[in-house]
């Protein structure tokens, strides 16, 4: 992909170069099978070393999408952890339009099952958490700060069950 975008001068895209490019980002996103099913046709397999030549067009969106910067200095994929979000979005056509057309990662991300997957896995992040502060709440000193914060935990369940329940 890099030398596609090397070849091709980075595109002409403004701000984009050898310097710019941060090559173990790149060599991150090559490893999602989203980024290499986008860029690629499809992903990678096992079945040895098939040259596989990357979509130049394809090759210069996933450049704008993480290299390009606004004028804060700011790249549409923004940190990245956000390297799989992106992978999702591109394994989603509705979602990929939503990108294309504008939306930021975040709100093209939401469009995917992954947005799901990430509510279930909070979900049970906070249940274990729960189940821990259950064990060992006898041993705890009561205080006014901790009883606020378990009528704020307690509250925003019950905001979360409703919305659950709509």
């Amino acid at each position: 992909m890099y030398s596609v975008a090397e070849e091709k001068d980075f595109f002409g895209i403004a701000g984009i170069d050898e310097k710019s490019v941060k090559f173990s980002l790149l060599s991150t996103a090559v490893d999602y099978e989203g980024v290499q099913a986008f860029v690629y046709g499809a992903p990678d397999t096992d079945e040895g070393s098939i040259e596989r030549a990357p979509d130049p067009d394809r090759v210069k969106e996933l450049f704008q999408w993480m290299f390009s910067q606004d004028k804060d200095g700011k790249t549409p994929l923004g940190e990245s952890r956000n390297i799989i979000k992106l992978s999702r979005i591109m394994m989603n056509e509705e979602a990929l339009k939503s990108l294309r057309t504008g939306a930021t990662v975040e709100q093209a991300y939401l469009l995917t099952t992954g947005v799901g997957e990430d509510f279930d896995a909070l979900c049970i992040q906070v249940q274990r958490e729960l189940r821990e502060a259950n064990s060992i709440v006898a041993d705890v000193e009561n205080t006014e700060t901790r009883e606020e914060l378990v009528s704020s935990i307690f509250r925003q369940a019950r905001q979360l069950e409703a919305a659950m329940r709509t």
